[in-house]
């Protein structure tokens, strides 16, 4: 299907005037992404703004009715088919901004993939490693759903995949030295969820940890984390929620955001997405509204980040790498991370990316998507281990 084809029938879906025929049509293109046979021919830079600007509509009005063909209330459907489509731009930014990264139009006809030995590369998983208070280690993928754990008055329950929670009384702030403290670690190429006592929820993603209380008190809630973790805190007066991440800390009482804290990064970014929180270091603040971003290096130096893309911020929760211009540094880290494998850069690459790919493909389909750009190459060296050059 060419770009004009596929415009033509995304508007119509967007108008309402999609017949039945056309929207099984458009939902088979997507389909057919997975199976690696889309052709698309990126004609020109005002045709690829065209088409990110449709496609980003399109994903609005699937969350509100539903993807073609399909009953509105089905809503693990609906999620599954946003990553279709999601999968589907991906192709479509990754190639229709070609006047960006090319000298002219380029036609996709298949994806190269990378093979080491006979076995690709599989995407991370739901697992994580969780610590108690008594020092104890248990790795959450390996259990069944039910309870894993009573510490004091709190039970800890596995569930389902990938969600631990914590259910347990609230307690005095007197008692606070007696309740224990758990840790739970995701390795590379893996995700976790947690709901805290408090009714927060916490996503982990790879190569990250938090540390909190089993059960908070009703004067404060203190956590630590290390690598990204996006939140969604549960409102409580009188006890604001406090995120540190080495020396930042984030003080918030009720709101959506993500801290990124890797050891491997630059700086330690907090990206608010609803409410307000205040980010300090050194005596030093800021106070964020949604839509911003705080960056702090090792230095201590703070800078306020405006008109931030917070889909691209959260994209890792919802199952996607979201790229907006990132360096060839920071899309192989997040490639390392969840594909648990080694990436060296040598030789110097200026190019930057943009598009979204899902998580959930192989290594080397990512990877065969990112080499349309034509501007990097690589080999592999010994088990799992990636030489990336210009």
């Amino acid at each position: 299907m060419t770009d004009t084809q596929a415009l033509e029938l995304i508007n119509k879906f967007l108008s309402g005037t999609a017949s039945p025929e056309e929207k099984l049509l458009l939902e088979r293109w997507y389909e057919e992404f997975d199976a690696s046979a889309l052709e698309f021919e990126a004609t020109s830079q005002g045709q690829a703004d065209s088409m990110r600007r449709s496609l980003a509509a399109v994903r609005e009005k699937i969350a509100r009715e539903g993807a073609p063909g399909e009953p509105h209330p089905l809503a693990k459907r609906r999620h599954r088919s946003l990553y279709r489509w999601a999968a589907a731009a991906a192709v479509l930014l990754l190639v229709g901004v070609a006047g960006y990264f090319l000298s002219g139009p380029r036609q996709i006809t298949s994806l190269p993939g990378i093979a080491f030995g006979h076995q690709d590369i599989r995407p991370g998983t739901r697992k994580a490693v969780l610590t108690l208070g008594n020092g104890s280690t248990v790795a959450l993928d390996s259990l069944r759903q039910g309870v894993l754990s009573r510490q004091g008055n709190t039970s800890v329950i596995k569930v389902k995949n990938g969600l631990l929670t914590y259910a347990s009384r609230r307690e005095a702030a007197g008692h606070a030295k007696d309740i224990p403290y758990n840790t739970v670690t995701t390795p590379r190429g893996g995700q976790y969820q947690i709901v805290l006592s408090d009714g927060s929820r916490v996503w982990l993603n790879s190569a990250s940890s938090i540390r909190f209380p089993t059960r908070f008190t009703n004067t404060g809630r203190d956590v630590s984390v290390t690598g990204e973790v996006y939140f969604e805190i549960a409102p409580q007066d009188g006890a604001p929620f406090i995120v540190t991440a080495g020396k930042v800390s984030v003080q918030v009482l009720g709101t959506h955001f993500n801290v990124m804290a890797y050891p491997d990064e630059p700086t330690v970014k907090t990206t608010l997405l609803e409410g307000s929180v205040k980010v300090a270091r050194d005596g030093k603040t800021l106070v964020l509204k949604p839509g911003q971003q705080a960056e702090v290096n090792g230095e201590g130096t703070m800078k306020l980040v405006t008109g931030v893309n917070t889909d691209e911020i959260v994209a890792w929760k919802n199952n996607l790498f979201w790229f907006d211009g990132n360096d060839i540094r920071e899309v192989m880290n997040a490639l390392a991370r969840w594909y648990d494998v080694d990436i060296d850069i040598t030789g110097d690459i200026p190019d930057r990316f943009t598009g979204s790919i899902p998580m959930d493909l192989p290594f080397s389909k990512v990877f065969g998507m990112l080499q349309q750009t034509g501007r990097i190459n690589y080999r592999i060296v010994g088990d799992k281990k990636i030489i990336v050059s210009p």
